[in-house]
Parts: structure tokens; C-alpha cells; sequence
């Protein structure tokens, strides 16, 4: 039971989370709710070691899943996902395909996700790692102004994803 309580207060973060991050589709171009998601979400991702407790139960339900575990990613991950589709989607227009959506998806949350602290990954690029208020909205601004590039060169293409001719 305890354990389940403290995943409970992973979930409470977890909706909080997505409260301040998703803006509303009315009066919202897609644009402006890719780049709210992204200021909103990153500095949280980077910060979040001062959760320490919390962030090392939920590592270990990603590495050793419990059934809470799927409650989880229910509740507190997929609406994220679920929102992210939605803005991806309407920023591909014609060209959307469920593979083409995920695809971008996937790629705007590892470009936040990498930025998760980890002792390891900083032994590599810890001077990359964003840690000033300034450093983290050029990052945020940086990753959304990339996503939209590569999603608006996939909307330009209507057609299937290219296939290189076997050499």
C-alpha cells in the first residue's frame, strides 16, 4: 500500500504536468500548442531530480513494471501522447498517416526526454545540459522550431515515406 501511495504522488505530478502543458485547441494554432507543450514540459523534464523520490520509483516501474505500472502510463503519459497526436496530426494535414504522426511524436518527446538527468549521459555531454531559465527556453524553442521544420518537410511530402533503391 505504501508504495502505491507514493506512485499515487507521481500521478498527482503527472496531472499537473499535463494540466500546464496542453493548451486548448480553441483559440490555439497548432504551432503555439507545440511550442507551450515544449516550455511547458522541459524545464520539468530537466528539473526533475529535485522529485527525487518519485523519479527513481517511476524508473523503476519502467525498467521492472508493476501492475500500477499500466495505470500509470494510462493516466499520467498517454493523455501527453494523445495531445502531442492531436497537434501533429493538424500540422501535417493532408499528408497525415498514424506511422507519420508517431514518428514526429516519438521525436519531440526523445528530444525532451534527453534531456532527463543522468550521471552517465552527463559524463558525455553534461556541458550540453541546459541550467539556467534562459539555457532552457532557448533549448524548448530550439527543439520546437525543429520539430516544425521536419514536420512541415513531411507535410510537403504527400507521399509514403522514402524508400532508398537497394544497392
Amino acid at each position: 500500500g505504501l508504495y502505491e501511495q507514493v506512485l499515487e504522488l507521481g500521478l498527482e505530478f503527472a496531472r499537473e504536468l499535463n494540466a500546464e502543458t496542453m493548451l486548448a485547441r480553441e483559440g490555439h494554432t497548432p504551432e503555439e500548442r507545440l511550442r507551450h507543450y515544449v516550455r511547458q514540459y522541459l524545464p520539468r523534464i530537466i528539473r526533475s531530480d529535485r522529485r527525487g523520490g518519485i523519479y527513481r520509483l517511476l524508473k523503476h516501474e519502467m525498467a521492472n513494471p508493476t501492475p500500477i505500472a499500466r495505470a500509470y502510463v494510462r493516466q499520467a503519459i498517454m493523455p501527453r501522447i494523445e495531445f502531442l497526436m492531436e497537434v501533429v496530426r493538424e500540422l501535417l494535414g493532408d499528408a497525415a498517416t498514424d506511422e507519420r504522426v508517431q514518428r514526429c511524436v516519438t521525436s519531440i518527446q526523445a528530444q525532451c526526454l534527453f534531456f532527463l538527468p543522468d550521471p552517465f549521459k552527463d559524463m558525455v555531454v553534461g556541458e550540453w545540459q541546459p541550467n539556467t531559465d534562459e539555457r532552457i527556453r532557448e533549448t524548448a524553442d530550439h527543439i520546437t522550431e525543429f520539430s516544425l521544420a521536419g514536420i512541415r518537410a513531411i507535410a510537403s511530402t504527400r507521399r509514403g515515406p522514402r524508400v532508398r533503391p537497394r544497392s
